[in-house]
């Protein structure tokens, strides 16, 4: 029994030897802590510059994110409302109701399909934006914001059109 434990105390400090020679050969390779510290400051600053220099821009398209957001919120609660209305008309048998909301809703359809094209433009202007900062080309970088601000401009416009179809559903239904 204190053979078995011998040896194996014996076997521990052996594979405790062989891992601190890995471990102090690993600590050399690595590179000084204070280079990597400056390096991380000097893109930090570079980052924070070039916010300032598209503030504006970025707090256009910010304004304009959160007036579609409020469209759609809007225009949940008006699909929550047709809802309503949807089942009522079905089981009061007015079936000429459903089939004038069902047109209205072929418009709102289309709508559906451009705001879809118009986001995934609205997603490339972003990229083709991140692209020209890298690059350092302010000029493109501007008016890809501008690009940008101006579909989702578009883009709200659509939602409330689509919250004034919903309107017109909801008084057919009614």
């Amino acid at each position: 029994m204190k053979k078995k434990i011998a040896a194996m105390m014996v076997g521990f400090m052996v594979i405790g030897g062989m891992g601190s020679a890995f471990a102090a050969e690993a600590v050399t390779n690595q590179t000084p802590k204070s280079k990597l510290v400056e390096k991380v400051k000097e893109n930090k600053g570079a980052s924070i510059n070039r916010a300032r220099e598209y503030k504006d821009d970025l707090h256009v398209i910010n304004s304009l994110r959160a007036e579609r957001l409020s469209w759609k919120a809007q225009i949940v609660g008006k699909q929550d409302e047709i809802l309503d209305l949807t089942v009522a008309a079905d089981d009061n048998g007015n079936y000429e109701a459903l089939q004038a909301a069902k047109q209205v809703h072929a418009d709102i359809r289309v709508l559906n399909k451009e705001n879809g094209e118009l986001m995934k433009a609205f997603a490339s202007d972003l990229a083709a934006f991140r692209e020209a900062d890298k690059a350092k080309d302010t000029v493109l970088a501007h008016s890809k914001l501008s690009e940008a601000s101006g579909v989702l401009a578009e883009v709200n416009g659509n939602l409330k059109e689509k919250a004034e179809l919903l309107d017109e559903i909801i008084s057919i239904l009614q």
